[in-house]
């Protein structure tokens, strides 16, 4: 009996993981990146997307020239903001900011 919930709940667990569509999550990565950064969701390009089991890597290339490493790290349904690092300087992302580090 006990087998059977566990089962049943990890049904569960996955259709949540499943709910939200490629392009949801491209929309979401979109959003939160421009957020980020600080441009229009039109200004920039995001490249070289990696998905890991609990970080999404990526890169972004803005219209005006500038280029980012940035991530999202996220389990089933829940995901963080999206952090990003300009190439070439300092990394220093909202949370470092926050923390008095940069």
């Amino acid at each position: 009996m006990m087998a059977g919930l566990g089962l049943s709940g990890c049904q569960t667990v996955s259709k949540a993981k499943d709910s939200m569509s490629s392009e949801s999550k491209s929309k979401l990565l979109a959003k939160r990146t421009a957020f980020s950064i600080g441009l229009d969701e039109s200004q920039f390009t995001i490249t070289d997307v990696e998905k890991g089991f609990l970080r999404t890597d990526f890169r972004v290339r803005a219209n005006n020239g500038n280029q980012y490493r940035c991530y999202m790290t996220g389990a089933l349904i829940v995901s963080s903001d999206v952090l990003c690092s300009k190439n070439g300087e300092q990394s220093c992302n909202a949370l470092l900011k926050a923390a008095g580090k940069c």
